[in-house]
């Protein structure tokens, strides 16, 4: 989907759309299903991801694309076009204890093996999971984590809401160039855009 057809779709009627939709999910949920936090399927396998520190913005850059292509392959389990899930490392001793449990848990999950931001990339864009990118702008303004400010880029918030409806992975313009090098194609540029931009297109 291109930037004008996107723009076309988040229309008033079909956002309204998609709020009653959503709404209706918990009324339709059985006496065990009343939950707000979405299932999700087991996969067949697991593919370790390193989830390199964001020492630099290249680093923040690969940080984005590793989890954005976690979501695509998470989706793609969910909706049966996968069956391949991205675990990113976290350095997390309590974290990595649970996934070694989960491991125990559930023996038959295969190790895919490990990669890295572009080799995932890679794999997914050739089993269809990954259709492309959609370019952002880091956020350099100072301030608390989390915390709005005057001046700041919300770029990666509009990348991240989007990504997940275009099937894309986000990428930071200092990675663009090998983000084509991979063979991405471009299908929104987000840069320049705020949560606003969706409402007002």
């Amino acid at each position: 989907m291109n930037s004008r057809l996107l723009r076309a779709w988040l229309n008033a009627p079909n956002l309204r759309l998609l709020a009653v939709w959503l709404s209706t999910i918990g009324a339709q949920a059985g006496p065990n299903e009343e939950r707000w936090w979405p299932v999700q399927k087991l996969p067949k396998a697991v593919a370790r991801a390193s989830n390199t520190p964001a020492s630099s913005s290249s680093q923040a850059g690969l940080q984005m694309i590793i989890q954005s292509a976690a979501g695509l392959a998470a989706k793609a389990v969910n909706e049966g076009r996968g069956d391949e899930m991205v675990w990113v490392d976290s350095g997390n001793q309590d974290v990595e204890d649970w996934f070694a449990r989960l491991l125990a848990v559930h023996p038959a999950l295969e190790k895919s093996g490990s990669f890295g931001a572009w080799e995932l990339v890679d794999r997914y864009s050739k089993k269809g999971v990954i259709k492309g990118y959609i370019l952002s702008r880091l956020d350099r303004s100072q301030g608390a984590l989390n915390a709005y400010r005057p001046g700041m880029d919300c770029s990666v918030n509009v990348a991240t809401s989007l990504a997940g409806l275009l099937d894309a992975v986000i990428v930071a313009e200092e990675l663009q160039a090998d983000a084509q090098a991979h063979g991405l194609r471009l299908l929104l540029d987000a840069r320049d855009k705020t949560q606003l931009w969706c409402f007002q297109t």
